[in-house]
């Protein structure tokens, strides 16, 4: 299996190269893909520093048997997948945490396109070729592909209810259940050379200030961001709504997450947080306080200085005038509604518990 770029500084292969199992956009291998992937369009995500959009790779997957086999690795329904629409996913690992956030596109016939988070297609390219047997299904690595949000963070959450919007007639609302971005989405694949301009950590981590507050908005726990890989179950991170059909056949991960669902309560719950006021060492100017690293994802948060750990702090976001916002993982038993926390030189309150099901949620 080809590798993946090392940085966030991409190359396609030239149009003959056959490393990747295409050889030019129009061939009849691609032609139905053509339909799903806008092969033709080269972006630069420094030309949107100021929209959302996220960086991610892409993997085809190919072959007479690539749609009942991706039915029993992902935790979503591919069948029926309509061609061109996105649908959002989730691969599990076999105690149902997630191993992987991923969007999924269908072209025609057998052509699929997964969307993994950047810097991840090289392990998930060797993970799922373990568990190709007799099937006839090829994997692929496309490049570096760029996710692009079409309206704003507000906007974009009301499409998530599943309710029309008076504010734009071109992105129609998602349907109850989808992922909020679903209508709202586009994905490209980067054709020519490109620089994020993006210091790329952890998966999940090559995205603009603008996703992030749209997340926020949302309430759409990031992988990489909101919790590191194969640490949470789809319903601690509130992402089985959206990226688990509990109605589908077997797949990997099913039984933990099946059983979490009908009988049992997840151990954290995900909350979004304000922040409230500074603290002393905030107020007077500290350094550490200020600097924008001492948000990093996985800060701990507690209920007072020197207090036990209650959750940690994920995805941030930072208005000119308006408070911080943020995502966090708490632990259940301390998950409240207006819960006052300390974390990274601030104090928070708890706005909102996103966990569908958990006490005071309203979801």
């Amino acid at each position: 299996m080809p590798g993946t770029p090392a940085v966030t500084r991409v190359t396609m292969p030239p149009s003959n190269d056959t490393r990747h199992g295409i050889s030019t956009p129009e061939t009849d291998a691609t032609a139905g893909l053509q339909q799903a992937l806008p092969w033709t369009v080269a972006m630069d995500p420094r030309d949107q520093r100021n929209g959302p959009w996220e960086l991610r790779e892409a993997i085809e997957v190919v072959g007479a048997d690539a749609e009942s086999w991706l039915q029993g690795q992902l935790s979503q329904q591919v069948r029926g997948l309509a061609i061109g629409k996105p649908r959002f996913a989730l691969l599990l690992n076999l105690q149902g945490k997630i191993k992987a956030d991923l969007w999924i596109t269908r072209g025609e016939a057998e052509h699929f396109c997964l969307w993994v988070p950047y810097g991840l297609a090289s392990d998930l390219l060797a993970y799922f070729d373990k568990y190709i047997m007799m099937e006839d299904v090829e994997l692929a690595f496309l490049g570096a592909a760029l996710l692009e949000l079409n309206a704003d963070a507000e906007h974009v959450c009301k499409l998530g209810d599943g309710t029309s919007a008076e504010t734009s007639s071109d992105v129609p609302p998602a349907k109850k259940g989808e992922h909020p971005f679903t209508t709202a989405i586009t994905l490209r694949i980067l054709e020519s050379e490109a620089e994020t301009g993006t210091t790329c950590g952890a998966p999940g981590e090559c995205a603009s200030l603008a996703w992030a507050a749209a997340a926020i908005a949302c309430g759409y726990a990031r992988f990489g961001v909101d919790y590191p890989p194969e640490s949470a179950l789809p319903q601690e991170v509130a992402l089985a709504a959206w990226g688990v059909s509990f109605s589908k056949g077997c797949y990997q991960g099913q039984e933990p997450v099946v059983m979490l669902e009908h009988r049992g309560k997840p151990p954290r719950y995900l909350v979004r947080l304000e922040g409230v006021e500074p603290t002393q060492a905030e107020a007077l100017g500290s350094t550490e306080a200020n600097d924008t690293a001492s948000y990093a994802p996985g800060t701990p948060l507690s209920a007072a200085d020197a207090g036990p750990i209650l959750g940690r702090l994920g995805s941030t976001s930072f208005g000119n005038d308006a408070p911080p916002k943020a995502l966090a993982l708490l632990k259940r038993s301390a998950a409240a509604n207006e819960l006052q926390l300390i974390g990274a030189g601030r104090r928070w309150r708890v706005s909102a518990i996103l966990t569908p099901g958990a006490p005071s949620s309203g979801l």
